[in-house]
């Protein structure tokens, strides 16, 4: 059930751009398509409520599917940030710019730890431990 999720946002987030017109105005059959996706996502994810904003230029677009709210609802966000850093990372793999097995320090020269007051050596961590340990 995660994997859809995480695939129909990735879609979203790779659809979206598409939608602009040269106007950068949000045209009705647009609108109604986000609608759409955001509906479908809710019903697949069984999520309660989905709400999603899109900037153009100045102009704010609010989207809502599910249980009444608006522009003002409040949503706890927990660590999601983290399953996106790693489906990143994952695709930058995939399309070969790194690899999960290359140190850190390759990409992070200047990160250091210390593990019980001794200095990690940078060059054994790997992308690798910091998503799937």
């Amino acid at each position: 059930m995660m994997k859809r999720i995480i695939a129909l946002t990735l879609i979203a987030m790779l659809i979206f751009p598409f939608f602009a017109k040269p106007a950068l105005a949000l045209q009705n059959e647009q609108a109604e398509a986000i609608q759409q996706f955001l509906d479908e996502a809710r019903r697949i994810s069984g999520a309660p409520s989905i709400s999603v904003s899109i900037i153009i230029e100045e102009e704010i677009h609010f989207f809502s599917s599910g249980t009444t709210n608006d522009e003002n609802t409040l949503y706890e966000l927990a660590s999601v940030s983290k399953a996106f850093t790693a489906l990143g990372i994952l695709y930058l793999e995939e399309n070969g710019f790194l690899s999960t097995t290359d140190s850190i320090a390759d990409y992070l020269p200047w990160l250091t730890f210390n593990y019980s007051g001794e200095p990690v050596d940078m060059q054994d961590v790997r992308i690798e431990h910091f998503i799937f340990k």
